[in-house]
């Protein structure tokens, strides 16, 4: 029988379901062919007026790669946001750029005007889909800060905490990706024409536009703020402000504001000596001497105990609190080290007083290696990390010459002779060593950076010991587990020992004979590009000789049309140009080492 039955009431009025593709899947805007093209314009007008320069340097006998060094930095200065990024992330490359190059582009400032702070808060409501009156109690529309990706302004929220409020420069993704495209097209075009070698621009291009792709979700940026912020509450030196999650998106982070005194701030009444400000800071309690054995820690902590690090501690990235503990802000550029990585650089610390321990703890970062001659590599970085060791005893070296952040400069530098390539989080970690280095020089320049490390080692010692001796009763079921996990990490590093041991069975001879291989690529090479103009000489003679009648010239042989096209200045600059690139080519490929495996 069919008949009515009562419906189950709901307990809320059906809405619309919500669509949540647009928040898990993102679709990145492409850029347009128009937007390379003018990027295009842009960086070929920056290419060619730097290769001009360096054209008329060399003319007048003044060139030199600091001179270079110096010039490409202000072209990247000149490109605005994109272009500072990029120069930047170069930067770090130790590894595949002079070391003139590296200290250089360390100096880009990431200082761009603002944008009109009418945009800025359209973008806001946009996100939001609220009024920028129901979001803050109040909002002021002049910047506190301004870098290439986005400005940063305060505002109260209407509970009345006071927030940091960064907004993403509008259309800077498009612009960006447009550049990092037109940099691709740059380098492949650079490996055909030989100024490069073969397939080393890809890697490093696919790296760096990760590290910037990156920089511009400041959803990445509050996990990342996030994820510190938990492990530094563990910790007495360390803090991060906290996170309005509900007002974050890909383009806004709304952040606790950090009340301090910026690092920079006593930088610089440390060194103008202005007696007034240093007293007003000892009044407020700030320390530099604490400030700086804190930063230390911080660094221990970071490289020890936490799962991430801050990969840009410069000066205008740390707050100092009145208890003088660090507050860090700005966590778009984080870096995370492997296992490997993290216990080969713990290794290097342990290994303080071993120069040769600490050689072949460098190496075991750069693990796999390429086929190179790996005594002599390691005996070339023994003698740096001497010299290093010796800085760092003496009462009169400098603060560079004893700094980590050097020693990794300087081991970059001779991995790049070697053409071993590091690991791109390494060379943030790097960065960030190097950053932290020179923040203490110029914060106590009495500090002994490596002692006060070596504290900070021994009491992250005592805490394992104590957490592992801490009186919890012990089973048979956790000492076994216990077993197990250090017959695992025995056997992983086994498995790496043997690893090296065969690199070393496998290691390459390095004769003068194997050149026979070398010279048989230079031949096809050369025979190649014979035969090439070979060819382009006869479709050139043809193409003569039959459009002579068409275009007004007096007919003419075959024979005259050849001798006509190898006359002519078009043919003669393709021909140069073919020469020059395979001359180029063959130079690369000698360049690289003989070898051969036994």
């Amino acid at each position: 029988m069919i008949a009515n039955i009562p419906r189950r009431e709901h307990i809320s009025s059906p809405k619309r379901r919500a669509d949540f593709t647009a928040d898990v899947v993102y679709r990145a805007p492409r850029p347009t062919f128009g937007s390379i093209l003018s990027r295009m314009a842009v960086w070929s007008g920056a290419a060619i007026g730097f290769s001009a320069a360096t054209f008329v340097d060399r003319i007048l006998l003044r060139d030199s790669i600091r001179r270079r060094a110096i010039r490409l930095r202000k072209m990247l200065q000149g490109m605005g946001g994109t272009g500072v990024k990029i120069g930047q992330q170069l930067g770090l490359r130790a590894d595949i750029l002079p070391i003139e190059y590296c200290d250089e582009l360390m100096k880009l400032l990431d200082q761009v005007p603002p944008f009109p702070s009418q945009q800025a808060v359209a973008i806001l409501e946009g996100q939001t889909g609220r009024t920028l009156a129901e979001i803050f109690e109040s909002f002021d529309t002049e910047v506190i800060g301004s870098g290439s990706i986005g400005c940063v302004y305060q505002a109260y929220l209407p509970d009345g905490r006071k927030v940091a409020v960064k907004v993403r420069r509008p259309g800077i993704e498009i612009e960006m990706r447009s550049d990092l495209k037109v940099i691709e097209m740059l380098g492949k075009l650079g490996e055909a024409l030989s100024f490069i070698p073969a397939g080393s621009s890809r890697a490093t291009i696919r790296e760096i536009s990760w590290m910037l792709i990156d920089e511009l979700d400041y959803r990445l940026e509050a996990m990342q703020t996030e994820a510190f912020g938990q492990q530094a509450a563990r910790t007495d030196v360390v803090r991060t402000p906290g996170i309005v999650h509900e007002l974050c998106s890909r383009e806004v982070i709304v952040t606790e504001f950090m009340d301090g005194v910026f690092l920079h701030e006593i930088l610089n009444a440390l060194e103008d000596e202005n007696p007034a400000r240093l007293e007003e800071l000892a009044e407020l309690g700030y320390d530099p001497v604490a400030i700086s054995k804190n930063l230390v820690r911080m660094m221990f902590w970071q490289m020890y105990e936490c799962s991430i690090f801050h990969a840009d501690p410069h000066p205008a990235n740390i707050v100092i609190q009145p208890d003088n503990s660090l507050a860090l802000i700005d966590f778009g550029v984080c870096g995370s080290l492997s296992k490997q990585a993290r216990g080969a650089l713990q290794a290097i610390h342990r290994k303080y007083n071993d120069p040769h321990g600490m050689a072949l703890a460098i190496i075991a970062t750069q693990q796999p290696l390429p086929y190179i001659d790996v005594d002599r590599y390691a005996q070339e970085l023994y003698y740096l990390v001497r010299d290093q060791t010796l800085a760092m005893r003496s009462k009169s070296g400098n603060w560079y010459e004893k700094s980590a952040g050097a020693l990794w400069t300087r081991a970059a530098e001779i991995s790049r002779e070697y053409k071993v390539r590091l690991n791109p989080e390494l060379l943030r970690y790097m960065r960030t060593s190097f950053l932290s280095d020179a923040i203490l020089a110029r914060l106590n320049p009495d500090l002994n950076a490596g002692h006060e490390f070596q504290i900070c080692y021994k009491e992250f010692l005592r805490k394992q010991h104590k957490k592992r001796d801490s009186g919890v009763k012990r089973d048979w079921g956790v000492l076994i587990e216990e077993a197990l996990l250090r017959m695992g990490e025995f056997a992983e590093l086994l498995g790496l020992e043997l690893e090296q041991r065969r690199q070393a069975a496998e290691r390459p001879h390095f004769r003068f004979a194997l050149r026979v291989e070398k010279s048989s690529f230079a031949f096809s090479e050369i025979l190649k590009t014979a035969l090439w103009s070979g060819f382009w000489l006869l479709v050139w003679g043809g193409a003569r000789m039959g459009l002579a009648r068409p275009l007004g010239y007096a007919p003419a042989s075959f024979a005259e049309s050849l001798v006509w096209s190898l006359k002519n200045p078009g043919y003669l600059a393709l021909l140069i140009l073919s020469f020059a690139i395979t001359l180029r080519r063959v130079t690369q490929r000698f360049d690289e080492p003989d070898m051969r495996a036994r």
